[in-house]
């Protein structure tokens, strides 16, 4: 079976560009974390070719938002990405007062590769990014 391919990122999460255009993932290990941040930050409704895709954020976030559903949402986004046999962990810190999700993903491979504590930021949350903001 071919490797799937997506575009390749970068490691702040954002499309790796290589010379004068966008690079493709090489690897199932690339294409999978690659695929698991494009899940993690597509809203449910979204994408206009199937609204039942994404995670339904504007329906669970609030100021205590519920872990034990976003941690089932998240392992089935990560489950339905193709490559995935099986996630080992998922881990979620939420900073109220920053008003950002962090999640750490673990999980196997079906080459079985092993990804361990890979970690992703919920965009959608982010409101103060650090430096110069306020």
């Amino acid at each position: 079976m071919a490797t799937p391919q997506t575009f390749a990122r970068d490691a702040s999460g954002d499309l790796s560009l290589e010379g004068a255009g966008l690079s493709l993932t090489t690897t199932l290990r690339d294409y999978v974390i690659a695929h698991i941040a494009e899940c993690l930050s597509m809203f449910a409704g979204e994408w206009y070719l199937d609204t039942r895709e994404g995670i339904p954020y504007f329906k669970i976030v609030s100021t205590r938002p519920d872990m034990a559903l976003l941690r089932s949402l998240f392992r089935r986004a990560v489950l339905a990405v193709p490559g995935v046999a099986d996630v080992t962990a998922i881990a979620l810190v939420f900073d109220g007062k920053t008003r950002t999700l962090s999640v750490t993903i673990s999980a196997t491979l079906t080459d079985g590769d092993v990804l361990t504590n890979v970690p992703y930021l919920v965009p959608w949350i982010v409101t103060n990014t650090g430096a110069g903001a306020s």
